[in-house]
């Protein structure tokens, strides 16, 4: 009969470490008989890194860094971004399962008063999307967007491509136009020789 109390609930299980990827990319590597066998102190020489800790790193015990991960990529192949993804999704499940316990107190429930804006904010992180989407499902240009909406051409082009920012109005604006709804009344165009939202006016070169 299991005695373990019914309010301790079991910790999930942590997500692989990277040294499990290394030793398997090691272990297959060494299953080639083209490839001269490469031995775990080999590969810390390779590595520029001590026995031990390569020793450690391959049984999950010590955690690799950027450095290290880019010299695997070098001499392994496997991709250093994949490496540090999982050291860093590694990191933090082990720091989640160690402060399970810890009561956590929010300064005047900050956390409670965001949570009605979850929601819009999901939605405006897809903006650059759905803009684009409405633009071609009801046959629009960029240019039309700014003739009826009062978006400059510019701005909305590198916000499409996510390589620009907007201001909150022009969020608003760009729902409406989403969402089909009429622009706000008395909107404008900002013309192609007119600075940016919030860009400062160009100095006076003299006279």
């Amino acid at each position: 009969m299991d005695d373990t109390p019914p309010s301790v609930a079991e910790a999930p299980p942590l997500p692989p470490h990277p040294g499990e990827v290394i030793r398997a990319r090691l272990a297959e590597l060494n299953a080639d008989p083209a490839i001269p066998t490469i031995t775990q102190k080999r590969l810390a020489v390779d590595l520029g890194v001590s026995e031990k800790h390569m020793s450690a790193v391959m049984t999950g015990r010590d955690g690799i860094s950027p450095r290290f991960a880019v010299r695997v990529e070098q001499v392994l192949g496997v991709s250093a971004d994949q490496l540090m993804v999982m050291q860093g999704r590694y990191d933090a499940a082990q720091q989640r399962a160690r402060m399970a316990g810890e009561a956590v107190s929010v300064p005047g429930g900050i956390m409670a008063r965001l949570a009605p804006y979850h929601q819009l904010i999901m939605v405006l992180s897809d903006l650059p999307v759905l803009v684009r989407e409405a633009r071609r499902r009801r046959g629009l240009s960029m240019r039309d967007v700014e003739d009826k909406y009062g978006v400059a051409l510019n701005v909305l082009s590198r916000f499409e491509r996510r390589t620009g920012t907007i201001y909150v109005d022009t969020a608003l604006t760009l729902l409406r136009f989403v969402a089909d709804e009429p622009p706000t009344p008395g909107t404008a165009p900002v013309a192609p020789g007119e600075p940016e939202e919030g860009a400062p006016a160009p100095e006076s070169g003299g006279p």
